[in-house]
């Protein structure tokens, strides 16, 4: 009777829960975080594509950020995304340096609750030519 109670309520009121406290108490925002050095190119563009295919299929939703290859907007991206709670962020750079990896290391795993189970994928881009 309780239950039905609150069916109605929800129901008569239009109600929407807040996806922000509801990530903040289950600890996964179902956000999974793309950072990207190029959106112009289509190899990236792929990448982007395929992720979010897969990542939708399994409930997750992706954001994306463009980088411009500044290992600046790399760590924001990454300080936001952190932020968001995001249950993963996928990294595509080609900078990766003893000392951006020392910062990731230091200012951001060590910083987080359960680094242990957060997810982070560096996948270092050398060179990409095109199928012409």
């Amino acid at each position: 009777e309780k239950m039905q109670r609150v069916l109605n309520a929800i129901s008569e009121t239009g109600f929407k829960p807040n996806e922000v406290a509801r990530s903040l108490f289950k600890k996964s925002s179902r956000i999974i975080g793309v950072i990207a050095p190029d959106i112009e190119n289509p190899f990236f563009t792929e990448m982007a594509k395929a992720i979010e295919g897969e990542a939708y299929a399994r409930g997750y939703r992706m954001t994306l950020c463009y980088s411009e290859n500044k290992p600046e907007k790399e760590k924001e991206s990454i300080r936001m995304l952190s932020r968001m709670n995001a249950d993963g962020i996928i990294l595509m750079t080609k900078l990766k340096t003893a000392e951006f990896r020392w910062w990731l290391w230091t200012d951001v795993l060590m910083q987080m609750e359960n680094w242990l189970l957060w997810k982070l994928t560096i996948m270092k881009v050398e060179s990409w030519q095109p199928d012409i």
